[in-house]
């Protein structure tokens, strides 16, 4: 009992930490683009494109290794030692060439880190129902570094790259705390070889990774660009972060209590829900002509990542055997951050620069309801996978 209660402990500050050096960067990066190394819309998408573009390799590679030597947690130390670096690099980045290598360098190792730390999540964990309890820490650190960067940025009126040495010395904090779990069973299941083949070859889990690909075609983009967005209705940095409060407040308490909510509706059920919520908010957004109009339909933000970054890394772990966790978890990640996000944020970019703003967030709303409808059946026609482990 000590074990388990020391492992949940420092998920969740390890959580609340990593998501924490995500809060400092995310939300502003695209404004970091525009108005200190001076990028197009255009080349802002491309930027931005490179995370999910090395994610395509990274992550299923990471996680790969995970499963392999049943070394999740030295794997993921080793990735919040990296990312680390990466951010200081790019504090320290200047010009486009520069910006573009340490992004390239940061997503070596920020890509997989957040896949390989769910899975470490719920192999640590003694049920799955306490994800939600241990992934709102990291919702409440998202929140305090989104609340709290600009503003203190503001006060000290040090550079917005400074930002990024905050977020470096968060990933390092996370890394030393996932290095402190005790050991358990399910962090030492290693998968044999065929294994990987025989999960791609598995109709539920083609399904699913079909169903994020193409949810996070449509909604990705939008998401990464939302600053341009808040720029386009007059907004300020402070804007952005009082938008991304309204974002966050419901999000703590919705994965709170994820676990009922899931056990209520069914994960897949909260999936479909989730990506409808996502179209109705960016469909909302194109067409409000004032920024004022736009706060209250942001808290469906919390539904999005409540129901699909939750939902789904849920309905994988349902699916699959543990000794493939961190294969699986990576690579519907990968899927859908790196393909529907590469796709989504490189199109994003164009599509604004030549019809603006609004249209990018007409186009990704509506297509997020379209492919609502259609994932009903991708998700209803999802069942456990047949090699399951004795144990799980």
């Amino acid at each position: 009992m000590a074990s388990e209660t020391r492992s949940f402990l420092l998920l969740c500050a390890h959580c609340f930490f990593a998501f924490a050096a995500l809060g400092t960067y995310f939300p502003y990066f695209a404004l970091f683009l525009r108005e200190h190394v001076g990028l197009t819309s255009s080349q802002i998408g491309v930027v931005i494109a490179i995370s999910p573009l090395v994610g395509l390799l990274a992550q299923p590679t990471w996680g790969h290794i995970a499963d392999r030597t049943g070394s999740r947690v030295r794997v993921l130390v080793v990735l919040c030692i990296g990312a680390t670096g990466g951010f200081a690099a790019l504090a320290r980045a200047q010009g486009m060439a520069a910006t573009v290598t340490a992004t390239f360098a940061l997503s070596l190792f920020l890509a997989p880190l957040f896949p390989l730390s769910t899975s470490v999540m719920f192999a640590a964990l003694p049920s799955p129902s306490l994800f939600g309890r241990v992934r709102v820490w990291g919702t409440i650190g998202y929140l305090v570094t989104v609340v709290g960067a600009p503003r203190v940025l503001e006060l000290l009126r040090v550079p917005v790259p400074h930002m990024f040495y905050v977020a470096s010395g968060c990933c390092l904090v996370a890394g030393a705390l996932a290095a402190l779990l005790p050991a358990r069973a399910g962090l030492r299941a290693q998968a044999q070889s065929g294994d990987l083949r025989a999960l791609l070859s598995e109709g539920p889990f083609v399904r699913v990774l079909v169903f994020t690909a193409g949810i996070q075609l449509c909604l990705h983009g939008p998401m990464q660009l939302f600053p341009l967005y808040v720029r386009s209705r007059g907004g300020t940095m402070t804007d952005l972060s009082n938008l991304w409060i309204c974002m966050l407040l419901l999000e703590a308490p919705l994965i709170f209590g994820s676990s009922k909510l899931f056990a209520t509706f069914g994960v897949a059920r909260m999936m479909l829900i989730a990506s409808a919520g996502g179209g109705v908010r960016w469909l909302v957004c194109s067409l409000v002509p004032a920024l004022s109009g736009v706060y209250a339909v942001q808290a469906l933000h919390a539904l999005v990542v409540t129901g699909l970054s939750v939902g789904t890394a849920l309905y994988v772990e349902q699916i699959v055997p543990e000794r493939l966790r961190s294969t699986a978890q990576s690579t519907v990640v990968m899927v859908g951050s790196s393909v529907g996000g590469v796709l989504s944020s490189t199109i994003g970019g164009v599509v604004v620069d030549r019809f603006g703003v609004d249209t990018l967030f007409m186009i990704g709303g509506a297509g997020a309801l379209l492919f609502t409808w259609a994932g009903r059946e991708l998700l209803s026609a999802a069942g456990p996978l047949r090699a399951r482990d004795p144990a799980t």
